[in-house]
């Protein structure tokens, strides 16, 4: 079959992560079709499959599926493009004859493609990676290939008709064509080929039924969302306790701005100066804990269930205010709440006298900002002393600078098992703070308005990189994307 380049198809960064695939499009992460289809998908059959089988044999059932399905797809993509391509592994030849059968049988009627493995996308909403775009039959088609380890019956294949009636609106959409058909072959190891053509009314019902689909997933994050936000407690230093934020780092990526201007306001930043003048011992004598901050946190976590989550940040080092998260700690103990407490510190006042008081109060984990100490040896000694104490995290602000040096240290850091790495969207709420920022950022850099107030920078490829290289390293090094 013969190439044809009618349509501009573009390579978008993709990512895996904990069965959740997404793809970076123009700056937005968007959930794959197979994911938004699997996260909303009865999973009843399943689930009584996994107990006839029992775990171990049904996990070793789906694996082997899975790499047989991507070879056979490597040997049908390689006679599309007309390279050559091997595979002499077990695997291999129980996949090449099945290729062979789709290729010999179904791909006949194939004139001209218009692309293989095209990734597709539609705006804002979802994006995915279908087999093929061509003329099949004089009709413009989207063919998806699957593997079976037996024959199929059309009521148990509806994902594969809504996969690619999701493929081809979002092929309408961007490239203005007019997909006519749909086409799901099947074959199975003992070369039983299927094929499964749908077009006209048959293709619009499937689009519809994708776009329930699409809405019921959407509905679940945001349901997910709500979950998350009402049992999660976040403390920001001074400023939630009625306290000047008050740090003895001086980090660029970090301004005392948050939420307080817009982005054309130049405030001035005085936590620096403010430690240098009343040093570390500077919490004034008569804080209390306020009434009407217990009265909110009840409220807040009214239906949240258990599992609650209580996180103390802020402009000003958690650190500073140990008087502050006793008296929040002792309050949860007191409303008779569990769940899970993490402090996010430079940790340059982390001792082992305050270590213990943590630990006493009920903190579970320290999570490390090792930017702000220039990754010193100091603060990786102090990683080990907490570790023995309390779980250990790490976040870093997603800006090139950091990245070097946080590769450098991924061996120690997977060596003390470190509880997660989060790397973080940098957040601009100031022109100060923009400056501030230019310290270590290319000018060219490309800023993301997203409001009068805020701008961001992302930087996906940072992230592809690392956790490219945490896989490479085969590290056990759970990474959150914080956006």
């Amino acid at each position: 079959m013969k190439k044809n380049d009618r349509y501009n198809y573009v390579r978008v960064p993709r990512s895996d992560d904990e069965g959740n695939r997404t793809y970076d499009v123009k700056g937005f992460r968007l959930p794959s079709v197979t994911t938004i289809l699997a996260r909303t998908k009865d999973q009843g059959f399943l689930k009584k499959w996994i107990e006839k089988k029992g775990k171990t044999e049904a996990e070793r059932i789906k694996n082997h599926s899975s790499k047989r399905g991507t070879a056979m797809h490597k040997f049908i993509e390689a006679h599309i493009l007309g390279k050559g391509y091997e595979d002499l592994t077990p695997i291999g030849n129980e996949a090449r004859p099945m290729a062979k059968k789709i290729i010999e049988n179904s791909l006949l009627p194939i004139d001209e493609y218009y692309g293989s493995e095209v990734t597709l996308y539609y705006p804002g909403l979802y994006a995915g990676t279908t087999d093929l775009v061509c003329r099949h039959n004089d009709m413009d088609t989207i063919v998806d290939f699957k593997q079976a380890n037996q024959p199929k019956r059309k009521e148990w294949i509806d994902d594969y008709y809504m996969q690619i009636a999701a493929y081809a609106m979002a092929h309408d959409y961007v490239h203005g064509s007019k997909i006519q058909q749909g086409i799901i072959m099947v074959c199975t190891p003992d070369l039983y080929l299927q094929e499964f053509r749908f077009q006209g009314v048959e293709l619009r019902q499937w689009k519809h039924k994708f776009l329930k689909r699409l809405s019921a997933y959407y509905e679940l994050i945001r349901d997910y969302k709500k979950e998350t936000s009402s049992k999660l407690w976040k403390v920001n230093f001074g400023d939630d306790v009625g306290l000047p934020n008050i740090c003895d780092r001086d980090c660029p990526g970090c301004y005392d701005d948050f939420s307080l201007y817009d982005l054309t306001g130049s405030p001035p930043d005085k936590r620096n100066e403010l430690f240098k003048r009343l040093g570390k011992n500077w919490f004034p004598g008569d804080w209390k804990f306020k009434p009407q901050w217990k009265d909110a946190i009840k409220k807040h976590f009214k239906n949240s269930g258990k599992n609650k989550l209580f996180f103390f940040t802020g402009r000003g080092d958690p650190l500073f205010y140990m008087p502050c998260i006793e008296a929040y700690m002792k309050t949860y103990k007191d409303l008779n709440y569990e769940g899970y407490a993490s402090v996010s510190t430079s940790a340059s006042l982390l001792t082992e006298e305050r270590l213990k008081s943590l630990v006493k109060w009920g903190i579970n984990e320290i999570n490390f900002n090792l930017v702000a100490t220039d990754f010193s040896q100091a603060t990786l000694n102090k990683m080990k002393m907490a570790k023995r104490k309390l779980n250990v995290a790490v976040e870093l602000p997603l800006l090139d600078v950091y990245e070097k040096p946080l590769l450098k240290h991924l061996s120690f850091l997977n060596s003390i098992g470190l509880e997660h790495l989060t790397l973080s969207t940098t957040r601009i709420f100031s022109k100060a703070g923009a400056r501030k920022l230019m310290r270590v950022i290319p000018k060219n850099t490309e800023l993301t308005k997203l409001s009068p107030q805020q701008a961001i920078i992302k930087n996906k490829p940072m992230v592809d990189r690392i956790t490219k290289e945490i896989k490479k390293r085969k590290y056990n090094i759970k990474v959150i994307i914080n956006e």
